[in-house]
């Protein structure tokens, strides 16, 4: 069968490749949500009470749900893509490597440094400006959402494990699912728009994905922006490692600018 789109790791996907791959990430999204909900309910009936969301161990346990159904979508497809074309058996460790990109390079480090303070500093209050002519409060309400996430966090030790994993796991993870897996797959599965089309329609689109699970709309134009960002890293570098780099920035300016704030 011929080859169309290039993957980041496993080389390039076919449609058919891609379209296995979009259904894997509809049911890992299904599957956060899902995990999500399981991993408060489990956690708050260890603790002998129900969990609040907004309670730092129901964040957590949150997060925690919705990394095992974004990495567990992402194995998933990547051990079918082997698995359709005949090749070895592979652990999980060289599934996320070679299949979905998730590598690093030391010219990353720089590289995604610089394109996460850029996405925070220029890129998404350029988006977010195009909300100020409705919204004319904009940026006096458009940092509640993180001050409500990191508000649980009512010691220095629970703000440091908070930020452990907005920092380091969601942006990981969530590379992992939208650039690794659901990116990918877009792009494949368009293929027969032609190379070009396909690859714009997969970025705007894995981008606009990414803003919306998010749920927030004052803060959906700069999200997007940064999808835009990290989708271009991915297929302009081949590999993860740069927009796992940007994300972690993106995020870490974030948490600390609220940690100073107290």
């Amino acid at each position: 069968m011929e080859k169309s789109s290039t993957e980041p790791g496993g080389g390039p996907l076919t449609p058919h490749e891609g379209a296995v791959g979009l259904f894997a990430a509809l049911g890992g999204y299904a599957a956060a949500v899902i995990g999500a909900a399981l991993a408060i309910a489990l956690v708050g009936a260890v603790r002998g009470h129900s969990l609040s969301l907004h309670s730092l161990a129901g964040e957590a346990s949150d997060l925690v749900g919705e990394w095992v159904g974004f990495a567990g979508a992402a194995l998933v497809a990547a051990w079918a893509w082997r698995r359709g074309r005949d090749a070895p058996r592979a652990g999980a460790v060289e599934l996320l490597g070679r299949e979905l990109g998730l590598r690093f390079r030391l010219l990353d480090l720089p590289l995604g440094i610089a394109a996460g303070l850029a996405s925070q500093f220029l890129v998404a209050p350029a988006f977010e400006a195009l909300l100020l002519p409705f919204v004319p409060d904009l940026y006096s309400r458009i940092g509640g959402p993180a001050h409500e996430l990191t508000a649980p966090a009512h010691t220095s030790l629970g703000l440091a494990l908070l930020g452990v994993l907005i920092c380091v796991g969601s942006p990981l993870f969530e590379e992992i699912y939208f650039r690794g897996l659901l990116l990918a797959s877009l792009a494949a599965r368009l293929a027969p728009l032609g190379r070009r089309s396909a690859e714009v329609v997969a970025v705007v689109s894995s981008a606009a994905l990414f803003a919306l699970v998010h749920f927030e709309a004052l803060q959906l134009l700069g999200l997007f922006g940064f999808g835009l960002v990290l989708a271009l890293l991915q297929r302009r570098s081949g590999r993860l490692g740069p927009g796992v780099v940007a994300h972690v920035t993106f995020n870490a300016v974030t948490v600390i600018s609220l940690a100073l704030a107290r």
